[in-house]
């Protein structure tokens, strides 16, 4: 898929869910987000140019709307949503869930369900602020 349509694609799933004034565009992976992903991976001891290949592969895209600002990246097959710029904590996010705690160096991130549940749950966070 081109980027250009996955653009489109999120850009019309983001106004269905309520969204508006969506804009995205494809960025460069935070050091933070792309670190985590790395040792996660278990590939952090990997050559430089090994690394900085990686980076400019990954593919994250920042969505600024109306409501707020955060990211959208794929991990393997699955997407993740990336709320660090959106100002909501970990703990915020995931208090429905009941976890209060979370390994200091673990990013602002959820992975996203085909249902969407957790974009519709940033939605409504954006929105209480």
């Amino acid at each position: 898929m081109s980027n250009d349509n996955f653009i489109m694609q999120i850009t019309e799933l983001l106004q269905g869910l309520g969204f508006s004034n969506v804009f995205i565009e494809q960025t460069r992976v935070s050091e933070s987000l792309f670190a985590f992903f790395l040792r996660t991976l278990k590939v952090e001891n990997e050559e430089p140019e090994i690394l900085e290949h990686m980076r400019e592969e990954f593919e994250y895209y920042k969505v600024k709307t109306k409501q707020g600002v955060f990211g959208i990246y794929m991990f393997a097959i699955t997407p993740v949503l990336d709320f660090t710029e959106s100002g909501i904590s970990l703990v915020e996010f995931y208090q429905n869930d009941n976890i209060s705690s979370f390994p200091v160096d673990y990013p602002n991130i959820a992975f996203i369900s085909p249902d969407h549940l957790e974009i519709k749950h940033l939605f409504s966070l954006l929105t209480e602020k």
